[in-house]
């Protein structure tokens, strides 16, 4: 099942209307119909704090939903910090890193400085993210 029709599926499950769904979240309705409409929408376009709030008001396990393994080997370590770990494991700098992911360099030292900044990007950007910095995407996403 797509994750568009499980998050649909969800919500009748919990009998909620779509427009509560989305008062809950503080989303409009119209924001909200296009996770139910389209399949990348929850992944490209949704921030990960809002991930996070709709499956815990459906009761999806955010892992199963995003097709993810469960994987806490980097549990115990701040985003952040591990992020700048692994970019000084990879000699990376502030500047290749941008370049690699295509933000302005003042997003990589937001990043670095905030262990929460990552919850206001999209799946598919922590992937990338995750991806650029040789790191599963779980230890990113800690949901």
């Amino acid at each position: 099942m797509n994750i568009n029709k499980k998050i649909k599926q969800g919500r009748l499950d919990c009998g909620l209307s779509d427009v509560e769904l989305a008062r809950r979240l503080g989303i409009s309705i119209y924001e909200y119909g296009d996770i139910e409409f389209h399949d990348d929408e929850l992944t490209s376009v949704v921030d990960l704090h809002v991930v996070r709030q709709l499956c815990q008001m459906l009761n999806i396990d955010p892992f199963d939903l995003l097709e993810i393994s469960k994987d806490n080997a980097y549990a115990d370590q701040k985003r952040n910090e591990l992020i700048i770990s692994q970019m000084k494991n990879l000699g990376i700098s502030n500047e290749e890193l941008a370049d690699t992911i295509g933000f302005e360099v003042v997003a990589i030292e937001e990043m670095r400085d905030d262990p929460d900044f990552l919850e206001k990007w999209t799946f598919d950007l922590i992937k990338e993210l995750a991806g650029a910095l040789q790191l599963p995407i779980q230890s990113l996403l800690r949901l």
